[in-house]
């Protein structure tokens, strides 16, 4: 982006795009008569080889940050914070559990430290389908099956009706497999399907990916509306927000394709999971959940 910025007086070449993270096959329709000048009012800075109602669509698909840094030709900001959006003020707020509604739980497994979310979905006037965060269940040096009898003794357990996990929950542990308890040898993501009677959906979620489908949800850049909201008693899951962090730049910036630190993160990557599985990676289309997984992440990462 930098590169094109400088040489703005030139037409776009889409060949000299490719693997820069511009949409090279939009780039390749624009039409040659497009004036070779800055625009202004919301999109000053933005040169007019992109058409301005392309901007517009992309400017309510993507994050601000990530927005910048395609069309704009600028770096992220130099903050370490990994979700500078979040704001108790805004995103944290008493929530009832509603007992005629479903509960998804969304679920990063480990030893060390394991996060389950339970959440509920309520459609909000000039707002949309919101994501209720209303409990936490946060255990460490545990066990898949010490979870789960913990959230069996839940008011809302009897409310869960399907979940969604790691991917890498689906991989069996050949350590165990000589254990006396050979439930302990199965996947985490089969452990589930034993002791809860339901196996969790996964797929790969990458971390630039995961954290770009978060801050939509933190602000939905269609009408800079928040998606997701905590009760106070959440403190584990918003304490998160204050210690994910990225490494302190040396030049004074970083790429945009930078992963944070990885700590302190656990219920962070659980949302990420089941952002994605709901809603694919950016915008939020209308959900159809009888439609397969990989047709709603492609729908929606285009509407």
């Amino acid at each position: 982006p930098r590169e094109v910025a400088s040489r703005i007086h030139r037409p776009l070449d889409p060949r000299r795009l490719t693997g820069r993270g511009w949409l090279v096959g939009r780039a390749a329709l624009l039409p040659d008569a497009l004036a070779q000048r800055p625009l202004g009012g919301k999109h000053r800075g933005f040169t007019a080889h992109i058409p301005i109602d392309v901007l517009d669509e992309e400017r309510t698909r993507l994050s601000e940050v990530k927005f910048q840094a395609l069309y704009g030709a600028q770096r992220r900001p130099n903050y370490t914070l990994v979700f500078p959006e979040f704001r108790k003020e805004t995103h944290v707020r008493p929530l009832e559990f509603l007992r005629d509604e479903p509960v998804t739980l969304w679920i990063d497994p480990g030893f060390n430290h394991y996060a389950v979310v339970p959440v509920q979905f309520r459609d909000e006037e000039h707002i949309g389908e919101t994501i209720r965060v209303f409990d936490q269940v946060y255990m460490m040096g545990t066990t898949t099956a010490a979870v789960i009898d913990e959230i069996r003794g839940r008011p809302w357990w009897p409310k869960v009706h399907d979940a969604v996990i790691d991917v890498a929950a689906r991989q069996h542990n050949p350590s165990a497999s000589s254990a006396l308890n050979q439930k302990e040898a199965l996947s985490t993501a089969d452990q589930w399907l034993e002791y809860a009677k339901f196996f969790p959906r996964s797929q790969v979620v990458g971390i630039v990916d995961g954290i770009e489908r978060t801050r939509t949800s933190l602000k939905d850049p269609s009408n800079q509306k928040s998606r997701i909201f905590y009760d106070p008693k959440c403190v584990d899951f918003i304490d998160e927000y204050s210690q994910y962090k990225y490494r302190k730049p040396r030049d004074g910036d970083r790429s945009h394709s930078e992963t944070p630190i990885d700590r302190d993160n656990h219920h962070l990557k659980a949302l990420a999971y089941g952002l994605v599985d709901r809603y694919g990676l950016t915008g939020f289309s209308h959900y159809d959940p009888s439609l397969p997984q990989n047709y709603r992440k492609k729908k929606s990462y285009w509407d």
